[in-house]
């Protein structure tokens, strides 16, 4: 709690063909555990913000936002049944990536956050740049989208409407 957690240049200088090297999550939550991550600042990740493979833990209040074109805000997988309330997930290219593994779905409880302005998808189901599945549908319901118009915002969903081998997203209320 009450972090900024972001990623650094390599402090020896080094770098990669690819660039500068970056960490691969800003917080990485596996194994059983209900783990409570709140009121931080986390940004600038090579790949995800926050990812949840396993477990219950409890996120809220944080602001999660990158300035990496292909980062994701927060990626939920595995048998994880996150709680992801009052956050701020903006600025990422995908907001929440939500995927099967091979023999779990995700359960996440999503409502009362700020998700908006992310620059592919404010959430995407499955693997991305992989026909993945996702068999549970997720309740996004009560939260907030940068917009009220219903069409704008379920332009920002890719879901069941974009392939037809995955689940879909609820968001209205």
């Amino acid at each position: 709690s009450n972090n900024t957690i972001y990623s650094i240049v390599n402090p020896s200088g080094w770098t990669a063909d690819s660039g500068k090297l970056r960490a691969k999550y800003g917080v990485a939550i596996g194994g059983t555990n209900t783990a409570y991550i709140s009121d931080n600042i986390i940004y600038d990740a090579f790949e995800a913000g926050i990812y949840i493979n396993t477990g219950m833990p409890m996120i809220e209040r944080n602001l999660v936002f990158s300035n990496y074109t292909s980062s994701v805000g927060i990626i939920i997988t595995g048998s994880s049944k996150p709680l992801i309330r009052n956050n701020t997930i903006t600025a990422n290219s995908v907001g929440l990536n939500i995927f099967d593994n091979l023999t779990n779905t995700p359960k996440p409880t999503i409502i009362n956050n700020n998700i908006h302005g992310n620059s592919r998808y404010n959430i995407y189901l499955g693997l991305q740049g992989i026909l993945g599945s996702t068999s549970g549908s997720i309740n996004a319901t009560y939260n907030w989208w940068g917009t009220t118009d219903l069409h704008t915002i379920n332009q920002t969903i890719y879901d069941h409407k974009n392939n037809f081998d995955i689940s879909t997203v609820t968001f209205t209320p």
